[in-house]
C-alpha cells in the first residue's frame, strides 16, 4: 500500500514500478502457461459465440498447452463436427476432444 501523505505522486509511482520490474513480479514458466491457457480458452469461447453458433449453447472450455476440451450442450442446428472444425481454426489450438450433447425444443432448452 502507498500512502500518498507520506511522498510525492513521482515517489510512489517510482516505488510501483520498481517493484513491479523486481524478480518477485516477474512471470515463471507456470505462472506464463497459466496465462497463455487462459487466453487461449477465451478465444476460443469467444469464436463460436460472436459467429452466433452458441445463442443457446452452454459449453464449458479448457484449455492447456493448446489442447482444447470441449463439453456442454449445443443447439440441434449445430454438430460437434462443425464446432470442432470451427475451435480448429483459432491460432494456437493444437487439438480439439469435445463432449457435447445437442438439445432441442423437446427438452424445453431452445426458443
Amino acid at each position: 500500500m502507498v500512502n500518498p501523505g507520506y511522498m510525492s505522486w513521482e515517489s510512489a509511482k517510482r516505488l510501483i514500478v520498481d517493484a513491479a520490474h523486481s524478480p518477485d513480479y516477474q512471470m515463471t514458466s507456470v505462472s506464463r502457461q497459466a496465462f497463455d491457457d487462459f487466453a487461449l480458452s477465451s478465444r476460443v469461447h469467444a469464436t463460436p459465440a460472436l459467429a452466433n453458433d452458441l445463442t443457446h449453447g452452454q459449453i464449458d472450455i479448457d484449455a492447456h498447452e493448446g489442447a482444447i476440451s470441449i463439453s456442454g450442450t449445443i443447439p440441434d442446428g449445430i454438430s460437434e463436427q462443425h464446432l470442432i472444425d470451427t475451435i480448429k481454426t483459432i491460432a494456437g489450438v493444437k487439438n480439439v476432444k469435445a463432449d457435447l450433447v445437442n438439445f432441442g425444443p423437446s427438452l424445453g432448452l431452445a426458443e
